[in-house]
């Protein structure tokens, strides 16, 4: 099997549900201290060497790494075994799931040896920004408690903007700089630099860029100015590869975002790999990143075995991601059950656990318990992020909502402000409509190329340039795999939103999608 790599999608073990073993003998030159770092395994990972357990984990889609653990020079075998079954171990994804769960090491993993007294973690956090100077945070946590380490702050070319050397006790080092001659990272010039903190024997490097990231009047403000968010989502899907992805194609989708006329790609609905994240860094993409859920209901999240894995998939998001300057909203929980009251316990440690660990990025989940359903949790995220159907969901199935994405949106809005939420930005988190790529209606029905044309034409009609929004997230950019429970609602066992289809090849969607954003954006 390949590695990175999901089994479900090859052909011999397509669909298969169950657990998998990886099996890998390596030869180790030195005896020392070993850790396995993944960037993400779907879904669950018993990882053993030698035959001893050193690690169990659950969460898709989040890097982690083993605890440390001892080898002799010479031949050692590590065996992963991964678990893609749905059931009670597996707290936060559902059977019914909005999109197919592959299995497999689907990300890159690496074996490291690390020293005794090591850097484990490095977080730069800007505080505030000017057009040339930053007020910057660097925290860094270490496996010894008490010593000295070289900090300096570069350029991507090596020049040092500032360095020092910094003490630091109980494992942890917290250091406020103040910087000049730096050019703040925006979507138009994105300039990176980086972070460097070295001990006697060890040193991590992180790039970052220097910017900031706030709510205020309705708006999302980027280094103090407003910016509105044109953008679309993102799954990791591929029909000959399932979740795992490559550089090439990475690129080259974000290239696409960027030929719609887009600035923001919300991650649905789970982390992004950290390359895919650097290339946002480079580009100029902002994006929304969150970790799984989807239509997950009471049932489920009242459970104490959800909570701790939620909260643990958080943190390990958080952890891996935050210096990515692009990364301007954490989200979580996509369409859960919001309206019920006793779920609040759930929503305060969620949002309290992203706020802990990231006082500086706004946070926020996509919700669907809208009018008919008023969604009791808005009160405790910074930025409103509904997801409207209309003429594909709403308004077709007898409720008594206007079929006209702004007749509903005014309605939508005046709701917010009734419910004292009007001071937070709005975001439409999804909206859009199915079309089945080849299909073509002289009457425009649904799942015809043409039907989803006009849903995405008056949707954008009503929401580029909205006075009161602070941006959108197109759904989809390419049709992606569902799962099993929902192939027989699904043309194709796919969810045919994709502006582009599986294969990447566009349908008459992009086309309008990308000259009407070009065209409204030049107004």
């Amino acid at each position: 099997m390949v590695v990175p790599g999901c089994w479900d999608a090859t052909v011999e073990f397509a669909l298969r549900r169950g657990i998998g073993h990886y099996r890998r003998v390596v030869c180790v030159p030195a005896a020392g201290s070993y850790r396995i770092c993944f960037e993400g395994v779907a879904n669950g990972a018993r990882v053993e060497v030698d035959g001893e357990c050193v690690a169990h984990h659950f969460g898709p889609h989040v890097p982690f790494a083993t605890p440390d653990f001892r080898l002799e020079e010479g031949r050692h075998e590590i065996v992963v075994h991964v678990d893609n079954r749905f059931g009670e171990h597996n707290a936060m994804l559902l059977k019914r799931c909005g999109w197919y769960c592959y299995g497999g090491i689907h990300r890159s993993l690496h074996l490291e040896k690390v020293p005794e007294v090591r850097v484990n973690r490095l977080h730069v956090a800007t505080l505030e920004v000017t057009e040339s100077t930053a007020s910057v945070e660097i925290k860094a946590s270490f496996s010894a408690g008490a010593g000295k380490a070289d900090v300096r702050v570069t350029t991507v070319d090596g020049s040092i903007l500032w360095q020092e050397q910094v003490a630091f006790t109980g494992g942890e080092l917290r250091k406020t700089v103040e910087l000049s001659g730096i050019v703040p990272w925006s979507p138009l010039n994105p300039a990176l630099y980086f972070v460097r903190i070295e001990t006697a024997d060890d040193d991590l490097c992180q790039r970052v860029g220097f910017r900031t990231v706030a709510c205020g009047n309705g708006s999302v403000l980027l280094n103090g100015r407003e910016i509105k968010l044109h953008g679309i989502n993102h799954h990791d899907y591929h029909p000959e590869s399932g979740y795992t992805s490559d550089l090439l194609r990475m690129k080259r989708d974000l290239d696409i975002v960027k030929d719609l006329g887009m600035n923001f790609v919300r991650t649905s609905h789970y982390p992004k790999d950290s390359l895919f994240l650097d290339l946002c860094d480079e580009m100029g993409l902002l994006v929304w990143e969150e970790t799984p859920g989807w239509q997950n209901g009471p049932e489920e999240m009242r459970t104490d075995r959800f909570r701790q894995q939620y909260l643990q998939s958080v943190g390990d998001m958080v952890a891996a991601h935050y210096n990515h300057p692009s990364i301007i909203i954490w989200g979580f929980l996509n369409e859960v059950r919001s309206e019920y009251e006793e779920l609040r316990p759930v929503f305060e440690a969620v949002t309290g656990r992203f706020r802990e660990l990231d006082p500086h990025r706004p946070i926020t989940y996509a919700t669907n318990r809208l009018l008919h359903n008023p969604d009791r949790m808005l009160d405790l995220v910074d930025i409103l992020a509904p997801n409207l159907y209309n003429g594909w969901y709403l308004g077709e199935y007898g409720e008594a909502f206007p079929k006209h994405p702004a007749e509903y949106l005014e309605q939508l809005m005046k709701w917010f402000d009734d419910q004292g939420l009007g001071q937070k930005p709005v975001i439409i988190g999804e909206f859009g409509g199915g079309g089945v790529s080849g299909t073509h209606r002289l009457d425009r029905r649904r799942w015809s190329e043409e039907n989803q044309v006009d849903l995405l034409a008056e949707a954008l009609e009503a929401y580029h340039g909205h006075p009161s929004l602070a941006g959108y997230a197109l759904w989809l950019f390419a049709d992606t795999a569902c799962c099993e429970s929902e192939e027989m609602k699904r043309p194709n066992s796919h969810n045919c939103k994709g502006v582009l289809d599986e294969y990447r090849n566009p349908k008459a969607a992009y086309f309008a999608v990308r000259d009407r954003i070009n065209s409204l954006n030049q107004e």
